[in-house]
């Protein structure tokens, strides 16, 4: 319960709302935004100021954020990280998970286990941030942290497996069209594979379901409103449950 309530009112699922302010329920929805609110942010370090300009445009995956050496996890990131690294919370106030080592390890598990993840990495050094900040003019705010960006995302469908029994994981991108009409691709990025094609089904979207069967996708790709509910309800009941 503690852990719960450490999570900030505004990332609670009653609260939330995209950065539109529209809420889950919205058919409008972005589930990849989250609104900030001022005040919240008014209270944070310059470090989570920036940490939440990053989480807010990908609040529906997992944030891995470099802080000097250590790759860290916060709120419910880390609640959902904790257990699948295996690791302990954080000494300070911030509700936070981190791991100094073992990075490729790490986030192939977190892919494995179905989730997206973006790694912010920082850009440059403390020294050169020093060094930058002496050429701004007087009056003008100096930066207090570091340059940070998105330096990879990784995916259920992206991540490398380097295992010695290899398993095809496919990443399917999808439309369809008037008429049953569909175009795809599938990618192995580990294979470097990559085929595309299209074909007209029946009502019943028998070829489809033959096709997702076969190839049982890791990681489903399409925007909205260009794939049919069916076909979208058949991806979800599928027994693998790949990450649409």
């Amino acid at each position: 319960e503690d852990i719960e309530n450490s999570i900030p009112e505004f990332c609670r699922p009653e609260n939330v709302r995209d950065s539109e302010g529209k809420k889950p329920d919205h058919p409008e929805y972005d589930p990849t935004t989250v609104a900030v609110p001022a005040a919240f942010l008014k209270q944070q370090t310059p470090v989570m100021k920036q940490y939440w300009a990053f989480k807010s445009k990908n609040f529906d995956k997992l944030v891995i954020f470099k802080i000097a050496g250590w790759f860290e996890l916060y709120y419910e990131d880390a609640i959902k990280a904790k257990d699948i690294l295996g690791l302990n919370w954080g000494p300070k106030k911030v509700l936070h998970v981190g791991f100094r080592f073992g990075f490729d390890k790490y986030l192939k598990l977190l892919a494995q286990a179905g989730h997206t993840v973006v790694v912010i990495e920082q850009m440059e050094s403390s020294w050169e941030m020093a060094q930058r900040n002496k050429m701004v003019a007087k009056g003008v705010d100096k930066q207090k942290t570091v340059r940070r960006g998105i330096e990879m995302v990784v995916s259920p469908g992206t991540v490398i497996d380097t295992d010695t029994t290899y398993h095809a994981k496919w990443m399917l991108s999808l439309a369809e069209g008037p008429g049953n009409l569909f175009g795809l691709t599938l990618t192995d990025i580990t294979r470097t594979v990559f085929y595309c094609g299209y074909f007209c089904d029946n009502s019943h979207l028998n070829k489809f379901r033959t096709l997702i069967s076969q190839i049982r996708p890791c990681e489903v790709v399409y925007a909205t409103g260009h794939v049919s509910q069916e076909a979208i309800k058949m991806l979800k009941n599928m027994p693998n449950r790949p990450k649409i």
